[in-house]
């Protein structure tokens, strides 16, 4: 029962940092410097880095990085229809940019393997 508990309190936690990211990488990726520098939205996709990253180190097993990278997708494609018709991601380069680099960004690091220093050390060892 406590196993549970910990595995619904650990998705509560990637659903919290998705929403974080969503919300401050939506606001984020809208800044340019002149008309050309996507500053923005470099910043959005570093902070997605850094937390998908943030997650993958601090879970034993992918499946929080999955539902991050998934539930990051998920909630892009919402916010990004025209329900209301007030468009929170607008199709331009920086929101394509936002839309696509970071469900991207967070299934490759989800995805990369784990290597450990004892992986390392065979490696090198290796003729």
């Amino acid at each position: 029962m406590k196993k549970k508990a910990n595995r619904l309190f650990g998705a509560l936690r990637v659903a919290g940092r998705a929403t974080f990211v969503l919300i401050f990488g939506t606001i984020l990726h809208q800044s340019t410097l002149g008309d050309q520098l996507p500053v923005g939205a470099s910043l959005a996709l570093l902070l997605t880095m850094l937390v998908a990253m943030e997650i993958r180190i601090s879970s034993d097993s992918r499946t929080d990085g999955l539902f991050f990278a998934l539930l990051l997708a998920v909630m892009l494609f919402v916010i990004g229809q025209d329900f209301w018709e007030d468009k929170m991601l607008p199709s331009n380069q920086n929101g394509l940019i936002w839309s696509f680099g970071a469900p991207l960004i967070a299934f490759a690091i989800t995805a990369w393997p784990r290597l450990s220093k004892d992986q390392w050390a065979n490696r090198a060892r290796q003729p």
